[in-house]
This record gives C-alpha cells, sequence and structure tokens, in this order.
C-alpha cells in the first residue's frame, strides 16, 4: 500500500547557540503584556470578604450519624462477634475441646440479635445457630454424664 500526497518536512534551519544578551523584541513586548495584565487585574478586583465561619449547630448537622447507621454499626459488631463465636466452636469441635462457656457466649449473642432484628431470612438463620448450640450443649452433658 502505497501513501500518497506525502510531503516530507524540510530540514529546518540551525540555531545559534550564542547566548543573547539582550532581551529580544518578543521577550520584550511579553514582558509588556505581563505587566499590563498584572496591573489590570489588580485595579478590576474586588477585595475579598472573607466567608463567616459556620455555626456550631452546621458543623454538628454535617457530622451526625443517623439512628439507622449507628444500629446498623451495632447489628455488624455483633454479627462479627457471633462469627467469631461459631469459629470458636467449630476449632473447638476440630480439636476435641470444646468449653460449653463457648456455647452459652454464642446462646447469649444470638438472643440480642434476635431482639433487635425483624428481618425472617436472619431470624430463621438465628434459629439454626440456636439448635446448633442446643445440640453442642447435650453432647457436652452427655458426656459429663458418662464421666461422671
Amino acid at each position: 500500500m502505497k501513501i500518497s500526497g506525502f510531503i516530507p518536512l524540510s530540514n529546518t534551519g540551525k540555531t545559534d547557540k550564542k547566548k543573547k544578551t539582550g532581551s529580544s523584541s518578543g521577550a520584550s513586548a511579553f514582558s509588556g503584556l505581563l505587566s499590563a495584565a498584572e496591573s489590570e487585574s489588580t485595579e478590576e478586583s474586588a477585595p475579598v470578604q472573607k466567608s463567616a465561619p459556620a455555626s456550631a449547630l452546621s458543623m454538628l448537622s454535617i457530622q451526625e450519624v443517623s439512628e439507622d447507621e449507628v444500629n446498623k454499626r451495632k447489628a455488624l459488631k455483633q454479627g462479627k462477634m457471633t462469627l467469631d463465636a461459631l469459629e470458636e466452636i467449630r476449632d473447638g469441635l476440630l480439636m476435641g475441646f470444646l468449653p460449653a462457656n463457648v456455647i452459652h457466649n454464642l446462646d447469649t449473642l444470638v438472643q440480642q440479635q434476635r431482639r433487635q432484628t425483624n428481618d425472617p431470612r436472619l431470624d430463621a438463620v438465628l434459629d439454626d445457630i440456636e439448635v446448633r448450640a442446643a445440640v453442642e450443649l447435650a453432647k457436652l452433658e452427655v458426656a459429663a454424664r458418662k464421666k461422671g
């Protein structure tokens, strides 16, 4: 494929490597325009007024956290605590040693979450956790009776 209409660039002339001691006419014209623009901008600009500081009430309203957000944070924290307790139970079952207080702590966490939720899906999960905790407690009681 041939490119038609191509015009090669002409060679540029050599630049002079000598330093110019005087200012060129372009540079002096440019500096003249700069000084004129600076003087116009200082004459035309109005004094800048500082805005009044925001009142403390408006600052507090900006920082205000809604009640829904607080409840969501609490629910997330309790959910993480419940997951930690479930992991502790899993680890105890895998190692063959599970203290009863771990299961009681999980049961307490589930009861707290049940009071704060209105979600039927979450209630179903909490029911499953409660049943599993009851089964593990029953296993521990049976094992304790056999030993003692």
